[in-house]
């Protein structure tokens, strides 16, 4: 059986979604265990699966990984990339919003790794 052009752009970006997701919450500092994230939301612990993290469709989950952003001192000293956060900002386009912060998380991912 083959599969539809469509389907396999919709598993395809599921599994963008999901990887990204998935670097988002490491970026952020939630740890994982057996594939399932938690994180401290006082005073109890809640648990988020992979799959059910929105970082790529609520502006609730988002917007504190941006802030976390302009926190870091690595961000200023990444001209480009704070201008393209910056830029997507502007858009008000959660997906570029996404995939700017994607692209930073991996850039400074690989910047800790070189260091």
């Amino acid at each position: 059986m083959h599969k539809t052009r469509e389907a396999i752009d919709e598993q395809q970006k599921a599994e963008f979604i999901l990887e990204g997701n998935k670097l988002i919450a490491e970026f952020m500092g939630y740890d994982f265990i057996c594939g399932v994230s938690h994180y401290k939301v006082t005073p109890t612990t809640y648990l988020e699966s992979y799959n059910t993290n929105k970082f790529h469709s609520s502006w609730d989950w988002l917007m504190p990984v941006v802030g976390k952003m302009f926190e870091l001192n690595e961000f200023y000293d990444e001209y480009d990339y704070s201008m393209k956060l910056n830029d997507a900002l502007l858009t008000i386009n959660i997906e570029e919003i996404y995939k700017v912060i994607l692209e930073l998380i991996k850039h400074l991912n690989k910047n800790a790794a070189n260091s």
